[in-house]
């Protein structure tokens, strides 16, 4: 099977996977947003971008770093050592998670910051940080096996125990069920991943080994400081609005952002799938540039058609699944849909940078436009609210490919 049909098969797999999780997860969206009042979606959204940041800490960039470090005669030993580290590393985020919450300023008069009630749901919601992590080393092992299908076939099952466990709490109207219903349904897609690595052959037995997870670590540093500075000024922002502004305000833009970002998963599943790929060809300029070339040309178009259905479409989408009353979410989803053609051309250029092995020049450019981001989040989110999260957004995803595509093109000419 040629390079671009293996790419085409696994991101095919991917999206399936993703059309049904997101399908389930808008269900979910509708459902939740109709029992709950805005204030109380709000202060959900506090709760789950908190603990998300965390999600990409527990990745950390390990997993590239396994599979480039790691051969197939030694696949097993490694494995064991790679799962005890991340055991280790997922526990510490969790508690870390926790205490960090804990000391969070509120204020009771406009129900700005974290409350007690918020803290309690970050308690609950942090487990779903320790098995994100644990299946993110299954999902290893299906990045080395090309089989997307089995890591999709996770993610769908887990979906369906969210949606059926979150039917089964809504008519209690309790914010702490619900947020349950997302923990319990993080195992399930713990549980579900190991059970499917039955088919390699595989018997996980972790190993701690404190050498290993060092050079683990140290050569994870770069990527995931990258990715960790990524995601946070994907999440600082509702983090920030939540200290600044009422609970409404963040339930509006946490809503847009939630659509939004559900049309994100396809650049980073393409990107996935193609790492591999770009890998076994890095020695191979002319026919590395050429599926650099086809793969930017295919998501470019996909974009920017996206870009204009969700800039046309945002009032009438909105309404379709939350009602009138989330109508204010509609024009920060319509400024957010002008970033998709970034986000899917940044995704790309970052993971063939990361195949030439230049993850320190990329931790400096998320560095640099991660301050500037979080700087600019600080100043105008208290003044103008969640529009200004919308743009600061998208102006950062600009610079993050202008970047990553000027520091590409210097390596691609030498």
């Amino acid at each position: 099977m040629s390079n671009l049909k293996e790419v085409s098969k696994n991101t095919i797999f991917q999206i399936i996977a993703k059309a049904s999780t997101v399908s389930i997860s808008l269900l979910i969206t509708v459902l939740v947003t109709r029992q709950f009042s805005v204030f109380d979606y709000g202060e959900f959204i506090k709760i789950m971008s908190f603990v998300s940041v965390f999600y990409l800490l527990a990745d950390f960039g390990f997993n590239a770093t396994f599979l480039k470090r790691t051969s197939d005669k030694d696949f097993q030993s490694h494995f064991d050592k790679f799962f005890a580290l991340r055991i280790g590393s997922s526990v510490f985020l969790t508690i870390f998670c926790i205490l960090l919450v804990l000391p969070l300023p509120y204020s009771p008069a406009d129900g700005t910051g974290y409350s007690s009630g918020v803290k309690f749901g970050v308690f609950l919601a942090s487990f779903t940080i320790f098995f994100q992590g644990l299946f993110n080393t299954a999902n290893a092992i299906f990045q080395k096996k090309l089989r997307y299908d089995l890591s999709s076939l996770a993610s769908i099952i887990a979906s369906l125990a969210t949606l059926v466990l979150v039917l089964l709490v809504l008519p209690f109207n309790n914010l702490y069920l619900l947020i349950l219903s997302y923990t319990f349904s993080s195992a399930v897609l713990f549980l579900v991943a190991y059970r499917l690595l039955n088919k390699f052959a595989y018997k996980p037995k972790p190993s701690f080994d404190s050498i290993y997870s060092k050079k683990m670590f140290l050569g994870s540093m770069s990527l995931g400081i990258t990715l960790v500075i990524n995601l946070i000024y994907f999440r600082i922002d509702t983090i920030i609005l939540g200290f600044y502004r009422p609970p409404a305000e963040v339930a509006f833009y946490g809503l847009a952002y939630r659509i939004f970002e559900t049309v994100l998963v396809i650049p980073i599943f393409f990107s996935n799938s193609i790492f591999p790929i770009f890998l076994a060809n890095i020695h191979n300029p002319v026919s590395l540039k050429r599926i650099f070339k086809k793969s930017a040309l295919l998501l470019t178009v996909i974009s920017v058609s996206l870009s204009l259905f969700f800039f046309m479409a945002s009032g009438a989408i909105i309404n379709l699944i939350s009602g009138p009353e989330f109508a204010s979410s509609a024009p920060l989803l319509r400024i957010l849909s002008i970033g998709y053609p970034l986000f899917f051309l940044s995704a790309i250029v970052m993971w063939l940078l990361i195949s030439f092995n230049h993850q320190k020049l990329l931790s400096f450019l998320y560095l640099a436009i991660g301050a500037l981001n979080l700087i600019a989040n600080l100043y105008f989110i208290p003044i103008h609210g969640a529009i200004a999260s919308a743009y600061i957004t998208v102006i950062s995803e600009f610079a993050i490919l202008v970047g990553g595509s000027i520091i590409l093109i210097v390596k691609l000419k030498k």
